[in-house]
This record gives C-alpha cells, structure tokens and sequence, in this order.
C-alpha cells in the first residue's frame, strides 16, 4: 500500500515533533477513487468517464492488523471500456488530499458495468514491527 507524498509528509512531520497531526487534522471521512495508471503519489490518472465520481469510504474499526472497508462500495456505471489498475483513497469527495493507493492489478470494466469494492476488498496494513 504506497503512501502518498502528502501522507509521508504529514508522518513525517509528526514523528519529528515539527507539526502535530491531532485528530482535528484528519479527515472526516475519506473517498475511494478508481485509477487508470499507478497514480504515484499525487493521485494521478483518476478514472474519468462520464458520471463518475469517488464514493465514501466506510470501514470496520482498526485493530493492530490494520483495516478493512466495511460493505460494498459501488461505482457510476461506466459509459465505455476503462481499465483499473489502482484503488485510491482521498479526503474529499472532489479535490482534498490524496492518502493512500492500492494496486489491483489491470481490471477491464466494459461499457454497462459498475465497478464496486467488495466488503473487506481493501485493507489498509501498518507497516511492519520491530522488535
């Protein structure tokens, strides 16, 4: 799970005492998006055909092992052939700051098709312990 420019930012900011990243900082809730290429840090390639838009996000509490979506999140229908190859994770329905992206290998949806997050299809993992 690669972590945007912005999120290493902000983790790295606050590990270092240089800014606080307090609750009243996080998002309120966050968005999942579709992307067409590696979006890299930024959030770019976003899917971007005809009536889509980023769905919220919702998510069973998290516990040591990380995080899972909780339910199925459903897409707009697309209106012709798109390919998915990464899942974002945004904390604004349009423009915010992008989090997180999850590659999900290369996913044909055909025109007619709602693309759609099963429940528990994203996990989101800290990183790994040291002991």
């Amino acid at each position: 799970m690669p972590l945007s420019t912005f999120t290493k930012e902000r983790l790295t900011e606050h590990i270092l005492g240089q800014a606080a990243w307090d609750r009243g900082n996080y998002p309120v809730n966050t968005y999942f998006s579709l992307h067409t290429d590696d979006p890299l840090g930024t959030g770019t390639d976003e899917a971007n055909y005809s009536g889509y838009t980023r769905v919220l996000a919702n998510w069973n509490n998290a516990t040591t092992a990380g995080a899972t979506n909780s339910g199925i999140h459903n897409f707009p229908v697309v209106n012709t052939t798109v390919t998915v190859t990464n899942i974002g994770i945004w904390t604004a329905l349009s423009g915010g700051d992008f989090l997180f992206s999850i590659p999900v290998g290369s996913t044909q949806f055909l025109a007619g098709a709602a693309p759609k997050i099963l429940d528990q299809g994203v996990t989101i993992t800290p990183g790994p312990a040291y002991h």
